[in-house]
């Protein structure tokens, strides 16, 4: 500012006149951090647009990946709710062959049982057969020797019939 001669007296000059190459090299050093200050002010808001950007983008593909991953675990509960009745099915029909397969085996050893039963009758009738064909053929050779012998031998033959007959039906 400008200053009167009188002492303590000041008036404010609002325009100025440099007065040395001092103040204007000052001026213009005020005047170029005042631009360098808006420059800097510029990036800043510049780089708080590209960080809000940024931030929104990060979200969105947070609720994104969330909202996907969400689906992924819903179809992968599906699919393990689909494996797990696929499992119990399986189950069931291995308890159903298994409870076959038992039952196969039982029936295949009631008919070996019972082929062995029938086979042991087979056996049994055979033998009684023979038994039953042995007695006729000794009964009538027997027979046929006490015509040959006669009346006084024939008794003491049929005497032994009896005791040949008991032996073979015991």
């Amino acid at each position: 500012g400008y200053c009167f001669p009188w002492p303590q007296t000041f008036v404010f000059d609002p325009h100025p006149q440099p007065e040395s190459e001092n103040s204007q090299e000052m001026a213009r050093k005020v005047e170029n951090l005042r631009i360098e200050q808006q420059e800097w002010k510029e990036k800043a808001k510049k780089l708080q647009r590209e960080r809000d950007s940024l931030e929104t983008a990060a979200k969105t593909a947070h609720a994104t990946a969330m909202h996907d991953a969400k689906n992924a675990c819903r179809g992968l509960r599906g699919q393990v709710s689909a494996l797990d009745r696929e499992k119990k099915l399986l189950e069931q029909k291995l308890k159903q062959k298994e409870d076959e397969l038992d039952s196969t085996k039982q029936q295949l050893q009631l008919l070996q049982q019972g082929d062995a039963f029938l086979w042991q009758e087979d056996l049994n009738a055979a033998s009684t057969s023979m038994r039953e064909d042995l007695q006729r053929a000794i009964l009538a050779s027997l027979f046929k020797a006490s015509q040959v012998v006669g009346p006084t031998s024939s008794a003491s033959l049929r005497g032994g019939e009896g005791a040949v007959s008991r032996t073979l039906l015991e």
